[in-house]
């Protein structure tokens, strides 16, 4: 303004850039499965007697793509498994008991469907409201509150039958709020908020993640304080989930039912054409003007497609905007660690893009499930092109099989170990990454 200062900077422009990735975090996982025998002759749990996808097989999917969709800032790790008779669906508030359970889903004896017909479990859920789920009971069964105030877990996952009574997330603790369901605030033991997930293995992997979906819009949504999309002083979250049918012309992301260019629930195959501000979010907070056309080719028209589209967008950064974390992903999974983060300075910058160097060239995930009974994975993320030897030995040193030897590139790759025809036991996994070696133990429970 005085105009006696002179002087020359240099300046850098760059062609693109991204927002820094936030750190990742390790969210401890309690895994409850609620999938007992009910066929004593055959020995089969509810799912193999309807020929429904193993409750393990779709953790082990889900681990998967919670860690692709979010670039590996949040790491789901399951740290206790319950695999018991222990059933905490009521009917008329008590316990359901195997025989009971064996009523209802062996085909000969009870039809599992029919919600206009009294009598099935479908209408006893959804239509009479006699069958609920006692999240009390399962956490005094397993001491999930102790366990939460100590940090020993941060959620639980259960994985149990349709019409098991459960909501597809609760949220429990003192200051509790909505969570896709009514909070439930009067839990004793518990002083940490603790996010409980219920999935049922009917249903696969997409609809495991549309319903974390809906948790993380409702962490939004508390964070944020509104929804509104069609605010003309919108907040980022409201930004975020507009969609060309509230704004036209004006679409970005969409929310879980809706994405940018739907015009109704569910609209994931929606082959109209409409404008988007998508690309914009992998700068946030630097929310630029470029827009394209996008139809449901984008997310490959399906579901599952478009849960990995739309969380892959998520806001996963580091620093503060309008007092809430740049990382979105942190208010879903600790709630109550987001807001003290908030509040606390944090420094960013920005990285162009793409970027480069690696300071590991690999990264070796638990095997899961462990312990297990005939099958687990083995996860293995390269962060450059690399060759992957796995080999399998027993307690004793013997050689079982070489599992993989191969040339994999960059990316996470899975490996599953049939343990058929092997006896219970302590077994290791010998896994080299170009000659860098690692050992996993391994525990087969027959």
């Amino acid at each position: 303004a005085s105009g006696s200062l002179v002087g020359r900077a240099p300046v850098s422009v760059l062609n693109d850039f991204q927002s820094q990735n936030a750190d990742t975090r390790v969210v401890k996982v309690a895994l409850v499965l609620q999938d007992p025998v009910i066929d004593s002759v055959n020995h089969r749990r509810i799912h193999e007697l309807w020929n429904w996808a193993d409750p393990n097989d779709l953790v082990a999917q889900l681990l998967e793509e919670f860690h692709n969709v979010s670039h590996g800032v949040i790491d789901f790790q399951i740290v206790e498994i319950h695999d018991d008779e222990h059933i905490f669906t009521t009917l008329d508030g008590v316990p359901m008991s195997i025989d009971t359970l064996a009523y209802y889903f062996t085909p000969s004896n009870h039809m599992l469907y029919g919600r206009d017909t009294p009598g099935t479990l479908q209408n006893l859920a959804e239509v009479q409201n006699r069958v609920h789920f006692d999240y009390k009971a399962m956490c005094d069964q397993y001491n999930f509150g102790p366990k939460r105030n100590n940090g020993e877990i941060d959620e639980v996952w259960v994985y149990s039958f349709p019409f098991s009574g459960m909501y597809e997330s609760q949220l429990m603790g003192p200051n509790a709020f909505w969570w896709n369901s009514p909070p439930i605030t009067d839990y004793e033991p518990l002083h940490k908020l603790l996010s409980v997930m219920g999935w049922n293995y009917e249903r696969g992997v997409a609809e495991a993640m549309h319903s974390f979906g809906h948790r993380v819009e409702s962490a939004m949504v508390h964070a944020y304080g509104r929804w509104d999309t069609r605010n003309e002083n919108p907040n980022s979250w409201e930004l975020f989930t507009r969609i060309d049918k509230d704004v036209p012309g004006g679409a970005h992301v969409g929310n879980i039912h809706f994405p940018p260019n739907g015009q109704s629930d569910y609209d994931y195959g929606n082959t109209r054409t409409v404008v988007s501000y998508a690309d914009n979010w992998k700068r946030y907070p630097y929310l630029l003007d470029q827009k394209r056309n996008l139809n449901c080719e984008e997310w490959q028209c399906d579901q599952l497609g478009y849960m990995r589209w739309w969380f892959s967008h998520l806001p996963h950064f580091k620093g503060v905007y309008e007092g809430v974390l740049n990382n979105w992903w942190m208010y879903a999974v600790d709630y109550e660690t987001a807001v003290a983060m908030a509040s606390q300075p944090q420094i960013v910058k920005i990285a162009p893009v793409p970027q480069q160097g690696w300071n590991r060239t690999f990264r070796l995930w638990p095997n899961y499930p462990n312990p297990f009974n005939a099958r687990t994975w083995i996860q293995v993320e390269l962060f450059q092109a690399g060759q992957i030897d796995i080999a399998i030995y027993d307690v004793n040193g013997r050689f079982i099989t070489t599992l993989v030897h191969k040339k994999f590139p960059a990316g996470l790759h899975r490996f599953s170990f049939q343990a058929e025809g092997l006896s219970s036991g302590i077994y290791f996994a010998r896994i080299s990454i170009d000659g860098k070696m690692k050992v996993m133990k391994m525990l087969l429970l027959r």
